[in-house]
């Protein structure tokens, strides 16, 4: 029994020490399919979308960091590579937007 809470603590310990997650949720809004970048700056990586499909991603953050600081900057091509969306989101605005990214068509603010 002590063996088994030593190590309920010890699991305890570990977790709370770790950046936290949080789920967000990605929606392709367009007509078209997209590649998908949810770190631009990780290009390499990526997955496609159909249109109106979405997918759940499990996002760390630092929740140490305040509101205004960037979080992610995700990107969405066309299948040839053309540039559909592009914004920098902060850990406020996600909270803000109810953990929600939309992806829309021209809707590029990243420089």
């Amino acid at each position: 029994m002590v063996i088994r809470q030593l190590a309920f603590l010890a699991l305890a310990v570990v977790l709370l020490a770790c950046d936290p997650t949080h789920p967000v949720r990605i929606v392709n809004t367009t007509q078209q399919q997209v590649v998908l970048y949810e770190d631009a700056r990780s290009l390499g990586v990526s997955r496609t979308l159909g249109p109106g499909a979405d997918v759940t991603l499990n996002w760390m953050y630092d929740s140490s960091q305040a509101d205004e600081t960037p979080l992610r900057e995700v990107r969405a091509t066309t299948i040839s590579g053309a540039l559909l969306f592009c914004h920098r989101y902060t850990y406020g605005e996600l909270r803000t937007n109810g953990w929600q990214i939309l992806i829309r068509e021209r809707d590029v603010q990243c420089g």
